[in-house]
């Protein structure tokens, strides 16, 4: 599926930059907002012309290939990070996370573009503060060794479903996420969570569970606490094909700059193309 006409290789250059931007959110912020209050005073600009940038990815393996495309933007108080992917079996989910500082939270919500399925996650920190700046200097406070420091954790779908718990705090999101999923696994909404997700929903999900790497995505939260309700076959299935990111492209606005990109971007009908984060 070469969905956007990339070269089968990932630049050196670009998969760098990737990562510095996952590894030095402050930085990345800083220069967006730079960015942002560059531009004339009243002038109107649409939410894809706004300072921003996009990550376009695909996958292969012997079974078959996969595409899509990562949209980031960050404000003073507010990052937001949308992945548009189309499955290997060629089913379109769409994947965001949103940082919002006011709130003290993280929301993750992955949506079914067919179906109109959606499952969310909330991660509540039990701080407001005003900036980015601030939200990670309360973070770290967070992160040092104490008793009793804890976040709640909320997932809720579509259908009603409704599951809370308060995990302890962790050095790695990851641990707090998989004592989430460990709880959620455990409880009664867990089987429930299964029999509601759509089919194809639940191949996809055991598809971005081995597309992301743990150290490289802020995306795969969601999908690692779905994954521990997947049907045990679908997920061993997606781990055994091997699958290899063959191209990784950065490019430093939102707008799509080919017809390849505008087409994809088009397909997915739970999103507007001209506010691709809205």
């Amino acid at each position: 599926m070469k969905a956007f006409g990339l070269c089968g290789c990932s630049t050196t250059r670009d998969s760098a930059a990737v990562r510095r931007a996952g590894v030095l959110p402050s930085l990345l912020v800083a220069l967006v907002v730079c960015l942002a209050s560059a531009l004339p005073a009243g002038s109107e600009v649409s939410s894809a012309e706004r300072p921003g940038y996009r990550t376009l990815l695909e996958w292969e393996s012997g079974s078959g290939s996969a595409a899509g495309v990562v949209f980031f933007r960050a404000s003073e108080d507010q990052l937001t990070r949308r992945l548009l992917v189309e499955t290997p079996e060629g089913r379109r989910l769409v994947l965001t996370k949103r940082l919002l500082v006011q709130e003290g939270q993280d929301r993750y919500e992955l949506v079914d573009d067919e179906t109109g399925w959606w499952v969310r996650l909330v991660k509540d920190y039990d701080f407001e503060v005003e900036t980015l700046d601030e939200f990670f200097s309360r973070w770290e406070e967070l992160l040092k060794p104490g008793e009793g420091r804890e976040v709640e954790m909320e997932l809720l779908t579509s259908q009603g479903l409704h599951f809370i718990a308060t995990v302890p705090v962790a050095q790695q999101g990851e641990t707090e996420t998989a004592t989430f999923a460990q709880r959620l696994l455990e409880s009664d909404v867990g089987s429930e969570l299964r029999d509601e997700m759509p089919e194809e929903v639940e191949r996809g999900i055991a598809f971005l569970e081995v597309a992301f790497e743990p150290s490289a995505s802020s995306l795969r939260a969601l999908p690692q606490v779905l994954a521990e309700v997947v049907d045990p076959e679908v997920r061993k299935a997606a781990s055994h094909a091997t699958w290899k990111k063959t191209a990784e492209k950065l490019r430093y606005r939102l707008a799509p700059e080919s017809q390849e990109e505008a087409r994809f971007v088009a397909q997915f009908l739970s999103v507007d193309p001209t506010e691709p984060l809205k």
